[in-house]
């Protein structure tokens, strides 16, 4: 279920008009310090139902942002690179 999720943000991410060449890096920091505080908050809850919720959105959003790096890396690759 979980890769459904990912697989279908991802793709709706990609198709948007964003220039990640100027605002990836800054998407990519404030997914991660979003990822983090939703760890803290599961670490801190007493409910497995947030436990649970927090893991479907760390998994969704860890295979977004996975995606759009290497999409982005293969689409502009580093010039000093040989490939």
């Amino acid at each position: 279920m979980m890769l459904l999720e990912g697989t279908f943000l991802a793709l709706g991410v990609g198709h948007m008009r964003i220039q990640w060449a100027k605002y990836g890096e800054p998407f990519l920091s404030g997914l991660c310090c979003l990822q983090a505080g939703f760890l803290i908050w599961m670490a801190l809850a007493d409910s497995l139902l947030i436990a649970y919720v927090g893991y479907v959105f760390l998994r969704v959003s860890f295979q977004v942002m996975i995606t759009v790096a290497r999409f982005e890396n293969l689409r502009f690759p580093c010039p000093s690179s040989d490939r």
